[in-house]
């Protein structure tokens, strides 16, 4: 950004000076030019990275989607994994779409990534709840079994299963919670 004000200020400065000083000035000029340039393309490079690492992490969400929905059993939870794959593939196109546009495109294209991020957030809020529900029935199941059960090796089985249930549950509710992406990466880990 400091290049390309210094460009437009020597630009102005150039057109206002006096021949005398002009040869000095588009000296300086090109120079900053060739700064801007360099800039824009470090500043290029690194957002393409960026870019780039984040599709590698939505195709990688997108793959651990689908081999959740191949183990799913609830048709609630595969509809949610089906929109959440459905919504990772678009962000994944219209990215891919980003990187080829024209100049002119990029915004437009850019408002479209947001709002498609925006409905990716809610697809992956709905499998966690969509997971709770089914979480909640298997606790509810194993609580029963808990109450008939006589065998004291199976009720101690039991009880860590419904502990860990319990535990598994609660750290989804406090992931739908956290909206800050460390917070996020610390209850998954």
């Amino acid at each position: 950004m400091k290049a390309a004000e210094k460009v437009a200020a020597l630009r102005k400065a150039l057109f206002k000076a006096p021949k005398a000083k002009k040869a000095a000035i588009k000296a300086k000029l090109a120079k900053a030019k060739a700064a801007l340039r360099k800039a824009t393309v470090s500043v290029k490079k690194h957002t393409s990275r960026v870019d780039r690492a984040h599709t590698r992490k939505v195709k990688a969400a997108i793959r651990a989607a689908k081999a959740a929905l191949a183990k799913a059993k609830d048709p609630v939870k595969k509809a949610a994994l089906k929109a959440k794959i459905a919504v990772a593939k678009k962000l994944v196109a219209l990215k891919q779409k980003l990187a080829k546009a024209p100049a002119h495109k990029k915004a437009a294209i850019r408002a479209k990534i947001s709002a498609v991020k925006k409905q990716l957030a809610k697809a992956n809020r709905k499998v966690l709840k969509a997971s709770n529900q089914v979480a909640y029935r298997k606790l509810a199941i194993a609580k029963k079994r808990l109450a008939v059960t006589k065998n004291p090796q199976r009720k101690a089985a039991l009880r860590a299963q419904i502990r860990a249930a319990k535990k598994v549950i609660a750290l989804r509710k406090q992931l739908l919670k956290a909206s800050n992406p460390k917070v996020k990466a610390a209850i998954k880990a």
